[in-house]
């Protein structure tokens, strides 16, 4: 009995009875592994669409923009000034599907990123993105 006193006359037992726990988690257990199946929409029985992978579209009107790690911009592997840089930008921009993806050398200001990003925004690029390796490939 919890609380009563041993026969020895010591204090107080206070022991926990553990069997009603036990028989909770008993019947948990029970319910998780029954709902368990019928969770995942393959164990129903429902056949779905099977599809083939297909590769994204790709933009034939992308343009590439370079930094290296001096900060001197390359727009299409051609060199190019900053000046210049905002009326190209600018004419390219008048296509909406025109997307520039931006490559900055790892030691580049991050300020410089940031000018180009501005002045590619200004001029009116709205599909920016930017190109960065992962695990050793681009």
């Amino acid at each position: 009995m919890i609380g009563a006193q041993d026969e020895h006359g010591g204090g107080m037992v206070a022991d926990i009875n553990i069997t009603p726990l036990v028989d909770v988690m008993m019947v948990l257990l029970v319910i998780f592994m029954v709902t368990a199946p019928l969770l995942i929409p393959q164990s129903i029985g429902i056949n779905l669409p099977k599809t083939a992978a297909i590769k994204s579209p790709q933009h034939p009107n992308k343009g590439r923009l370079a930094i290296d790690e001096n900060g001197q911009l390359r727009m299409d592997n051609q060199p190019i000034a900053n000046e210049l840089l905002s009326k190209h930008l600018a004419d390219k921009a008048q296509d909406e599907e025109y997307a520039l993806s931006i490559e900055a050398d790892d030691n580049v200001r991050y300020g410089r990123v940031a000018e180009v990003l501005a002045m590619a925004r200004a001029a009116g690029v709205s599909k920016i993105a930017f190109v960065t390796v992962m695990n050793g490939k681009l």
